[in-house]
């Protein structure tokens, strides 16, 4: 082979071995930005055709909301103007039954919250809450307007775990991959996040973390609560927080709890802390056993993302009831009631919700 014949080989290796690595570095960025552009996709809702028509019973499929691969259940929130159908989909219902405005979304998708702005999140993990994305819906009888998508998937950045919505407002823990670097995030529909301060939640993998924490929100009081284990376990177990700036008013430790709690649950290896509600009355706390380390993950029993049919682990189960200032009141055995999800009091009756339809007060069959 001559010098020449050389050159031309070479020069094919090389052009050849360019093209290669070009086209692996464009593959390596589509792969990278693929998945961080998914999830906020995932949040484009589809617009319901408004029906001027008043009913009496809205069925589930009119709006969207029968898909059997939802990850979260419908469930009925209040609304200035009606009421709202949350879960799978989205809907207005004016007092008079009339579908106003809604949107549907694509399954693992889901709306929660309530009042003038629920907010559209990708849900990860039911269990562990993990969302993969947070976006505002602001909703009016003129129609539904997403707010600004944030992809909480997306390479570098902290992994969130949805705690409470409510009121247009939704709290998060959001954490690194291995638990540390926790903080507590409070989101509005305009001004995004509102604070995000630090916090000391015991120590667990990210996903661990997220399934052993639970929030709640009320008027001026956001509280958190958490797993409680051990005897070296002395990380704050309830914390209650200042809605409008994150302030820490007050914390309950593991010892504070058990000290409360009746024998036969504070004498358990560990004990699973969920908060039940928040009103200007105070705190409902549930206290129940939590599994061991080699079986599965409960479901949460209250939050946004419980399921209808959720109940705590077997075993001694107790209730506890903090004043706003996260003094115990009192504490009973059994636990608190959770919340209907399948009926509402107020735009001028009750509300109900079943398997197939949503129910204007009055209405029957």
């Amino acid at each position: 082979m001559s010098a020449e014949d050389d050159a031309r080989s070479d020069r094919r290796t090389l052009i050849v071995g360019a093209a290669t690595m070009v086209g692996l570095i464009g593959l390596g960025v589509a792969f990278g930005l693929g998945p961080a552009a998914t999830a906020c996709r995932a949040l484009d809702p589809t617009p319901l055709t408004p029906d001027a028509t008043a009913r009496d019973v809205v069925p589930l499929a009119a709006l969207g909301a029968d898909d059997p691969a939802a990850s979260v259940a419908p469930r009925l929130a209040p609304h200035p103007d009606g009421v709202l159908l949350t879960g799978p989909a989205l809907a207005l219902l004016g007092v008079d039954g009339a579908i106003l405005a809604g949107a549907t979304l694509a399954p693992p998708a889901a709306v929660v919250g309530d009042g003038a702005a629920p907010f559209a999140v990708v849900v990860g993990n039911v269990t562990t809450g993990q969302v993969d994305a947070v976006r505002p819906l602001v909703v009016g009888p003129a129609g539904v307007e997403p707010g600004a998508c944030v992809d909480t998937s997306a390479v570098g950045s902290p992994l969130a775990f949805l705690l409470a919505a409510g009121d247009g407002e939704v709290l998060a823990l959001r954490t690194d991959e291995d638990g540390s670097e926790a903080v507590l995030e409070l989101r509005d529909p305009f001004r995004g996040r509102v604070w995000a301060p630090p916090v000391r939640l015991g120590t667990a993998p990210a996903g661990l973390l997220g399934a052993r924490t639970s929030g709640g929100l009320g008027p001026d009081l956001v509280v958190v609560a958490r797993r409680i284990a051990g005897p070296d376990d002395v990380d704050p177990a309830v914390l209650g927080l200042d809605r409008r700036d994150g302030t820490v008013r007050w914390t309950l430790t593991p010892a504070d709890v058990r000290a409360a709690l009746p024998p036969d649950v504070a004498a358990l290896a560990a004990v699973r802390l969920e908060v039940a509600a928040v009103d200007a009355e105070g705190v409902v706390l549930l206290a129940a056993p939590d599994t061991g380390p080699d079986d599965a993950l409960p479901a949460p029993v209250h939050g946004p993302l419980a399921g209808p049919d959720a109940a705590p682990v077997p075993g001694p189960v107790a209730t506890l009831r903090l004043g706003p200032d996260g003094g115990v009141r009192t504490v009973t055995a059994g636990a608190p009631p959770v919340a209907a999800r399948d009926r509402l009091e107020g735009s001028g009756g009750v509300w109900t919700l079943d398997a197939a339809a949503v129910r204007r007060p009055g209405a029957s069959g």
